[in-house]
């Protein structure tokens, strides 16, 4: 699913909200795009800066993304939102600061 998407979206500086270890960010890297993962979780990051030493990974929640506005080009959330109360806010923010946006 995450390489059919992404190989449909323009390459480039692409952010994938709610990382966990970097699977959909290797994809995303093999379509060609930069990628800055964020994830909640500590553990999961480390394992996904291991695997994905080209990626750029940082701890933030999606309700509030560690990303400036216009920093990024994409936004990719693959299943996370299910882990926020409320989507909402979550969504909005990752629609402030880029032009393309896909979730699944």
């Amino acid at each position: 699913m995450v390489r059919a998407v992404a190989s449909t979206l323009r390459p480039g500086i692409t952010l994938d909200a709610g990382c966990g270890t970097g699977r959909g960010a290797a994809t995303l890297l093999d379509c060609g795009h930069q990628v800055i993962g964020v994830d909640s979780s500590s553990e999961r990051l480390a394992q996904a800066r291991n695997r994905l030493t080209q990626a750029t990974f940082r701890y933030g929640e999606l309700q509030a993304l560690p990303v400036a506005t216009g920093e990024v080009e994409v936004v990719v959330c693959s299943l996370a939102l299910t882990h926020v109360p409320d989507p909402a806010p979550a969504s909005t923010s990752s629609l402030g600061c880029c032009g393309q946006v896909a979730t699944w």
